[in-house]
């Protein structure tokens, strides 16, 4: 798409956004962001905003900051990005440590996604891309000893109970359970522990080793590719204009593959990129409901419409390829609906997994409180 008909149909503020990217990514000059800038009636502060949304708020920084923009103009981002790479080094610090910790109680983990990603994807700078969590492997047999270490190194989890009470439950529904803990200069550290990639909700059985392979060398370009593919598309059907960021610099001038499975989220993004942020166009034809979802993804990223969980098992629905797949992930979004949580199994003691299902819906249909005679939630 045509930067000045992004922002004539939609606004300048997200052309702009969407022009740093390609700066960044090496589709577009510098010399068409300044031209765009000096013909252009610009919100800043709006601009602000939607590289927030799409968490890209390093990389515009870096695109802007080589242009001739008055410093005022840019002192949010440089405040935002500075801020970052203070707390990058702190997590990366503490990752460190708490690998180191939990290594010494015979705890093997594996740090991948986050510092490790924009390591070995951002040439090494870990201030250029936002990222929230500190993502660590686990082996789902070390989830009960490893509870007790970061519970030790004063971390709190609010599925520990989840965990202890119903583990084969627990494995079965989740993916991961998370820590978090104050930093002494009260900044928020937060832990995931994975042991599988794909989610309730995802009809893949991919697991760790067919996407990052089994050997303990560091991940590559290709290796991350395909869990991105798998995160950013088959999980997340690419919700910003990050996650597109990601998918070009790990495959900008390689070959890459994925798993058969994931090939059609993978031309998913291909099609993005290449209407977004004007990458080359797809080879060969793609299936009429893959293009009309691109087209509709296409329309939330220009519109910066955050996206919530029902819009992504709506998109679970509507990308199934065919009926009989499109009744399969309706039929997961029930069971998901109606699959307890650490919040029913912390709020009250029943004595078996299965009475949840009937807590659940009595929590979800206590919104006048009438039910508080039968459970008391908190």
């Amino acid at each position: 798409m045509e930067i000045d008909a992004i922002s004539q149909t939609y606004s300048p503020e997200i052309a702009c956004v969407i022009l740093c990217c390609r700066v960044f990514i090496k589709t577009a000059a510098v010399t068409d962001l300044e031209h765009f800038v000096a013909h252009g009636d610009i919100d800043w502060e709006e601009v602000y905003r939607v590289a927030t949304l799409h968490r890209v708020r390093p990389i515009v920084y870096r695109v802007l900051n080589n242009t001739h923009l008055p410093e005022s103009t840019l002192i949010r981002f440089r405040n935002y990005c500075h801020a970052l790479s203070v707390f990058a080094f702190e997590r990366q610090i503490e990752s460190a440590r708490i690998q180191q910790v939990l290594g010494q109680q015979e705890i093997p983990v594996r740090m991948y996604k986050g510092l490790d990603f924009t390591k070995v994807v951002y040439g090494g700078d870990i201030s250029l891309r936002e990222f929230t969590d500190m993502d660590m492997m686990i082996a789902p047999g070390q989830l009960s000893a490893m509870v007790n270490v970061m519970k030790a190194e004063g971390y709190v989890c609010s599925q520990v109970e989840y965990l202890r009470r119903f583990p084969t439950d627990f494995v079965t529904n989740k993916k991961d359970i998370c820590f978090y803990k104050r930093s002494p200069l009260g900044r928020l550290f937060g832990f995931e522990f994975h042991y599988r990639p794909t989610n309730f909700m995802m009809d893949q059985s991919l697991g760790f080793d067919e996407l990052l392979g089994k050997d303990s060398s560091p991940f590559t370009h290709e290796q991350y590719y395909r869990l991105m593919v798998l995160n950013h598309g088959a999980s997340d059907y690419y919700p910003n204009l990050r996650s597109l960021v990601d998918i070009v610099m790990l495959s900008q001038d390689r070959v890459m593959d994925v798993p058969p499975k994931l090939r059609r989220y993978e031309r998913l993004g291909q099609e993005l990129t290449s209407q977004l942020l004007n990458c080359p166009a797809p080879a060969g034809p793609a299936d009429r409901t893959l293009l009309k979802c691109a087209t509709l993804i296409t329309e939330w990223q220009l519109t910066a419409t955050p996206r919530t969980n029902w819009e992504r098992i709506y998109m679970h629905i509507r990308f199934s390829p065919s009926i009989l797949h499109k009744l399969r992930s309706m039929a997961r979004a029930v069971c998901y609906f109606a699959l307890p949580n650490e919040r029913d199994i912390n709020n009250v003691q029943l004595p078996s997994f299965k009475l949840y299902y009937l807590a659940k819906i009595i929590r979800l249909l206590n919104i006048s409180g009438r039910f508080k005679k039968v459970f008391s939630w908190s």
